[in-house]
């Protein structure tokens, strides 16, 4: 939060929290992960999923393989559903 308090003035929002995080978005969110590939791209998903909703969307700009982003969005389109 110094960062935050550093740039005061600027728009820039911190969170203390995934959910304050995600919460902070206005719907439908748009979020861009810029985590290195593979699990840790994996492991953040999993930090914010349970406050998404439907129609969001996650831009992963880490270059993570192929078929990985085909998994996640399959994951995360058949929780949308259900």
């Amino acid at each position: 939060m110094r960062f935050v308090a550093r740039e005061a003035g600027k728009r820039i929002l911190g969170a203390h929290s995934p959910e304050e995080f995600v919460r902070s978005l206005d719907r439908p969110r748009k979020i861009i992960l810029l985590v290195k590939a593979g699990d840790p791209v994996d492991w953040t998903i999993n930090l914010i999923k349970p406050f998404l909703e439907a129609g969001d969307i996650i831009i992963d700009g880490g270059n993570s393989h192929f078929k990985d982003t085909e998994r996640r969005e399959k994951e995360l389109r058949l929780r949308a559903c259900s």
